[in-house]
């Protein structure tokens, strides 16, 4: 059974039909993010690109992940297990893309290459540093007639 906000979704659904809800009473969560896309290599053959970077923002409350309120580590069987409560919480991310070679001449679609990068604060997020990259294969065609549309490796 689905609870939000300790109610039973049913309820929730009957006293709001279509299922939207705006939450004027949580703290803000703001989100931004800039993109610059541009091609790589001769006027020609130029191989499209792209970089962004952005970041959020949260006003709310967030437990700290170490320490108590004391500050006693968490984990200490002497400390009382409340949690330290920290105010705000945001982070930054950045993303390249680009297109390494194109299956056909013109298109879009191919084989490009990607990584990212986010970082926060490690007292409020349980994920505070996080890298990946890969390989995106787009609209390439096998022999066995199959469409591999789009894969994504991350390390």
């Amino acid at each position: 059974m689905a609870m939000l906000q300790g109610m039973d979704h049913r309820i929730l659904r009957s006293a709001i039909p279509n299922g939207l809800a705006f939450r004027v009473n949580d703290p803000p969560f703001l989100i931004g993010q800039l993109r610059y896309g541009f091609n790589v290599g001769q006027k020609d053959a130029a191989l499209p690109a792209a970089i962004e970077i952005g970041g959020w923002y949260h006003a709310g409350a967030f437990s700290d992940q170490r320490f108590t309120a004391q500050g006693v580590l968490l984990a200490n069987p002497l400390g009382s297990g409340a949690p330290n409560q920290l105010q705000t919480n945001h982070g930054l991310f950045v993303l390249y893309e680009q297109l390494l070679t194109r299956a056909a001449a013109g298109s879009d679609k191919g084989i490009g290459l990607f990584a990212r990068a986010s970082v926060a604060p490690s007292d409020r997020n349980l994920v505070d540093l996080y890298l990946d990259g890969g390989l995106q294969f787009s609209g390439l065609t096998f022999r066995a007639r199959m469409t591999l549309s789009e894969l994504h490796l991350t390390t």
